[in-house]
């Protein structure tokens, strides 16, 4: 991130902060490392911001659709000042969750510059006179300065694109592709793609329902999707923490090359048109999750896996209750004309 950024022309130079040598080096990097080829973020939304500055008009927003966007009472889970719910605990300084609703195109370019100035500004200014949180950019800059030269390895010995799928070898470049041959990996990584297509699954439903997210203290239909949502979350969170302990190829060592969260997309994001049919297809995704936990759990895993796999499999037991009465409610209901 911080190689992009101080790669991109728009972008205020870091010699004008003193570090002009430092920016030589991360852009010489960024080059060899992308033979050549570096894009920025911030071009994204310099060029998403003049599209909906100069070729989309007022009547191109729809302000019913605010029933069903997303707001931060709903999505951000109540973190403020670097809260993220996160395993290692509070981080210091971070700048708080955006989540921004918008009704007509003022509105919309307001909150792309405020997303576009938290994650890319070199420093974020405030109103109140006081030291804000540092942006993106600054913090990834921060990171990078801190860790460069460091006598450990930093990351991961993770492959480069891991894929379930021996076709890649075919399709992709084999020196840019990872196929998971591992036995037990391939058992993760199924299992990564299925919790990731439940999420999304679970994001698009939720944002189809317009209503609130509570109703009291209990969670509304709406609820229960936004809260599965980021059930999934930390479900990926802890399958690619698990998927990385394991070797990418059979008989191989993960301290060498290991396996890792394919993030493979599903053949389709459309939901089924009937509230029936689209309870239906979270029920049969749970199943198929059932699935892949059953082998997984005959392997021997590790203890840690091994309770994980069995509290999942019991998380997703309580929904599919919650899922069979919803798919009988939605049975009674008249189909669309």
């Amino acid at each position: 991130h911080a190689a992009v950024r101080t790669t991109d022309e728009a972008a205020p130079p870091l010699a004008a902060c003193g570090k002009g040598e430092l920016s030589e080096r991360i852009r010489q990097r960024a080059k060899a490392a992308n033979e050549g080829a570096v894009t920025s973020v911030a071009k994204l939304y310099q060029a998403l911001i003049a599209i909906f500055k100069n070729e989309l008009r007022e009547r191109d927003f729809l302000p019913r659709s605010l029933l069903l966007q997303a707001s931060w009472n709903e999505w951000g889970r109540g973190y403020r000042a670097g809260e993220r719910g996160q395993s290692a605990g509070q981080e210091a300084e971070s700048p708080d969750v955006l989540v921004l609703s918008a009704s007509s195109r003022d509105q919309a370019v307001d909150a792309l510059e405020r997303i576009a100035r938290q994650g890319e500004a070199p420093e974020v200014k405030s109103d109140s006179g006081e030291k804000p949180p540092d942006s993106h950019f600054a913090r990834f800059l921060g990171i990078y300065e801190e860790l460069e030269g460091a006598p450990f390895e930093v990351s991961r010995p993770v492959a480069t694109n891991p894929k379930t799928d021996e076709l890649a070898r075919e399709v992709d470049d084999p020196s840019d592709c990872g196929v998971i041959t591992d036995p037990q990996a391939l058992g993760w990584a199924h299992l990564f793609n299925l919790r990731y297509r439940l999420l999304l699954v679970d994001l698009v439903h939720a944002l189809g329902v317009a209503g609130p997210a509570f109703q009291g203290a209990a969670p509304t239909v709406r609820g229960s999707l936004v809260n599965w949502t980021f059930g999934e979350m930390y479900n990926l969170r802890a399958v690619a923490a698990i998927l990385m302990q394991h070797p990418l190829e059979e008989g191989g060592d993960a301290g060498v090359r290991a396996a890792g969260p394919p993030f493979e997309m599903p053949y389709t994001l459309s939901l089924p048109e009937t509230a029936e049919a689209r309870w239906r297809l979270h029920r049969d995704l749970l199943e198929a999750a059932r699935l892949a936990i059953d082998p997984l759990l005959q392997q021997e895993p590790a203890e840690q896996e091994r309770d994980y796999l069995l509290a999942l499999r019991r998380a997703d037991q309580i929904a599919l209750g919650l899922i069979n009465q919803l798919i009988g409610s939605a049975a009674r209901e008249p189909l669309p004309s």
